[in-house]
């Protein structure tokens, strides 16, 4: 399998190829930050830090879908005005 690299910005997640040239790109919403490739499958794991949960999408398909329900990450202590100015901080959408 060739290298791949992710990056989560802007509320997407850009897929490149082992060159650094862009492949695709689609929409995650709420503020993805952390991505994971599963190890011998075409599945991609995102941290959306806007809604603290877990996604994960397929992609074997021309545009990934999401696999099942959102998993949430649990209690996020931050005080919810902190988390607000998160959202508009990172993500001028909201």
């Amino acid at each position: 399998m060739p290298t791949i690299k992710f990056v989560a910005a802007d509320g997407n997640v850009t897929e490149l190829d082992a060159s650094g040239d862009f492949v695709r790109e689609w929409n995650i919403g709420s503020i993805p930050r952390g991505v994971a490739l599963r190890p011998g499958a075409q599945e991609l794991v995102v941290y959306c830090m806007g809604a603290n949960v877990i996604e994960a999408y397929d992609l074997a398909a021309p545009t990934p879908v999401r696999i099942g329900p959102s998993r949430s990450v649990g209690f996020d202590p931050t005080p919810a005005a902190v988390q607000a100015g998160r959202r508009i901080f990172f993500d001028a959408a909201h």
